[in-house]
């Protein structure tokens, strides 16, 4: 009986805390991709623009990391920040893209954040 209650709390506290994959918060910072598609995944060889809207992030402070992106530097404003990806496979080993960002606190300390979009046919 014990190990069903752990197991059923366990299973409840990951699923609760889980974030989704094109949002990221940590304490009153906030990040969230936008695909212009609308869609939440990529397609393969179509270009795509990725919008990153930021909640109390110095976009000067961020840095963005992924097989075959752009970053779009005319369409950064101090809320959003635009990417562009064409995913291509001979770039990308498998269906899933990863961005990486990094940011800078104002007492100096580094934070790491993997964003993952699926990519379809």
């Amino acid at each position: 009986m014990k190990n069903i209650t752990l197991f059923v709390s366990i299973f409840f506290l990951v699923g609760w805390t889980q974030q989704d994959d094109l949002q990221f918060q940590k304490g009153n910072q906030k990040m969230q991709l936008e695909l212009e598609t609308g869609k939440r995944y990529l397609k393969w060889g179509e270009k795509t623009k990725i919008k990153i809207k930021f909640e109390n992030i110095d976009p000067q402070k961020l840095t963005y990391s992924a097989p075959g992106i752009r970053i779009l530097r005319n369409e950064i404003t101090n809320s959003s920040s635009t990417l562009e990806i064409t995913p291509e496979k001979s770039i990308i080993s498998n269906d899933t893209l990863k961005i990486f960002v990094s940011g800078r606190e104002e007492n100096d300390s580094i934070w790491f954040h993997k964003f993952k979009i699926l990519i379809k046919n």
